[in-house]
């Protein structure tokens, strides 16, 4: 019994040994150049928000800016169409703020 448990941990050893040969290095992925066709010098990604409506029944609609984040967009309309943000209340919404 000794024997087969010296065995296994010989081999757990020679298993777990690093290898010679060199590891591939990761690739930088590139990404997508982001552009601003609206909002004038507005650094990076941002909302255009509008409140229509008074009090807490108005409609907040929100454009999303597909070229500077297309997987955040898709994600967000799936989000949408599945109704998650149906009846969500929005808080401090503060005019040049958000």
């Amino acid at each position: 019994m000794f024997a087969i448990g010296a065995l296994v941990l010989v081999g757990v050893y020679f298993a777990t040994l690093p290898s010679d040969e060199p590891q591939p290095q990761p690739q930088p992925q590139s990404q997508p150049e982001a552009t601003l066709e609206e909002g004038g010098d507005q650094p990076g990604p941002y909302l255009d928000i509008v409140v229509e409506g008074e009090g807490a029944n108005g409609t907040i609609t929100i454009d999303l800016m597909q070229q500077l984040a297309p997987g955040h967009v898709e994600r967000v309309m799936t989000l949408a169409q599945q109704g998650l943000y149906d009846d969500v209340v929005f808080h401090r919404v503060i005019e040049g703020f958000m």
